[in-house]
């Protein structure tokens, strides 16, 4: 049938929404303009489609009734918010970070091979962020180095830990390609490197968790898995033999500063969801709850929980928390199973990429909370990306094995 107009209008449409999506995942880590425009043109490309009669290619059922839950949890939250915690304004911003997920979802399912598209987005983009952050951190006086639209040093390193989990499933898959091989390769030592720079422990143990996962996940000689978990671990013992005034060192983990904090801000977190367990105070409340902690340093008032699943608690109580794990278990559940189907090698590649990602973002979140700003809008790009898969790419061949 020839095609009409509408059906020209539809797919410019479309690609105006992934074009919007593809400048949002690029421009996350090192430009807000970008991040704006391309939230807005990804959105105004879907809404425009549907009010042509377009459709949307929907992540599975349940994953996407679970998101829906949580945003309608963290509603009910502001509306019965205490009136000095009523902030509506901070919904927008939940909407703008779990958007991420049903407009990758919606790109990658109506064209599947667009997640190679985003995959290499994201990787380049952040290649892009660190070697400006390096840069400015050069030039300026700074003690931890940060990206340029993430300027806490700790969703910093998770960003970039994550990202470098996703250029490594590529790298196993691509590190033979004359092109996409070498630039996979420094956008993955970039991001290492600049992670290295932020300080940031915890998404440290991210990165650590991720890599193994994505080496286990990509290599069929898994004691390579191994014999490298064994040298992380000597490397930390010799890190301690050769540094003894550390501050971690000499005061040990449990009695560390940084730790220390986090209990009591756990403690202080647990008293104040007891106060409304339901639907908490309200999403986007916790910095305004007076919550501190002291050290031999004074006192340092809290801006989150320090654990993704407290701060969920204290400000959109067991409802928005509930919500929040049944799609994070879900959303894991369908890049799990799409990982199980024998697909193409980069197809397999970016599933895997994708799961070790949301793994470092999940394993930093249990001292910050990694489900927020830039790390939480590629937590919710990483879950459509790796679930979403190619039905037309099943073959025989295998996945990398060195």
């Amino acid at each position: 049938m020839p095609r009409t107009g509408r059906d020209r209008l539809l797919e410019a449409l479309e690609g105006l929404e992934a074009l919007g999506v593809s400048v949002l995942l690029l421009g996350l880590p090192w430009s807000e303009a970008m991040k704006s425009l391309g939230l807005a043109l990804a959105a105004a490309g879907l809404l425009a489609r549907l009010a042509v009669g377009g459709r949307m290619a929907l992540a599975p059922k349940w994953t996407l009734l679970c998101l829906g839950f949580y945003f309608c949890a963290a509603v009910l939250s502001q509306m019965l918010a205490p009136e000095d915690l009523f902030r509506p304004r901070e919904l927008l911003t939940v909407g703008m970070t779990i958007a991420a997920f049903p407009l990758v979802a919606d790109v990658c399912g109506r064209r599947p091979s667009r997640r190679v598209l985003l995959a290499f987005v994201i990787i380049a983009g952040a290649g892009v962020g660190a070697v400006l952050g390096y840069f400015e951190y050069m030039a300026g006086p700074y003690q931890r180095l940060v990206l340029p639209s993430i300027e806490n040093a700790i969703p910093a390193g998770e960003y970039l830990a994550a990202v470098m989990a996703l250029a490594m499933g590529g790298l196993f898959a691509e590190a033979g390609a004359t092109v996409v091989g070498p630039l996979l390769g420094f956008c993955a030592g970039a991001c290492a490197l600049v992670l290295l720079m932020t300080k940031s422990r915890g998404p440290f143990l991210g990165a650590a968790a991720g890599g193994l996962l994505i080496g286990a996940l990509s290599l069929r000689r898994r004691w390579i898995v191994l014999a490298v978990s064994l040298a992380l671990v000597a490397g930390v013992m010799l890190f301690g033999s050769f540094n003894p005034e550390s501050r971690v060192v000499r005061d040990g983990v449990v009695r560390s500063s940084s730790v220390v904090k986090r209990m009591q801000a756990w403690e202080a977190s647990m008293d104040h969801f007891a106060e409304r367990p339901i639907l908490g105070h309200g999403v986007g409340s916790f910095s305004l709850l007076g919550i501190h902690a002291v050290d031999e340093w004074g006192v340092e008032w809290q801006q989150n929980a320090h654990n993704v699943i407290l701060h969920s608690l204290v400000e959109t109580g067991l409802l928005g928390t509930g919500a929040l794990v049944c799609f994070l278990v879900l959303g894991l559940r369908d890049v799990v199973r799409a990982l199980r189907r024998r697909g193409w090698r980069h197809h397999r590649a970016i599933t895997a990429g994708s799961l070790a990602g949301v793994a470092v973002l999940l394993v930093s979140g249990v001292f910050s909370v990694s489900i927020d700003a830039e790390p939480g809008m590629l937590l919710f790009a990483l879950l459509a990306l790796g679930a979403s898969v190619d039905p037309q790419s099943a073959a025989p061949e295998k996945a990398n094995d060195d």
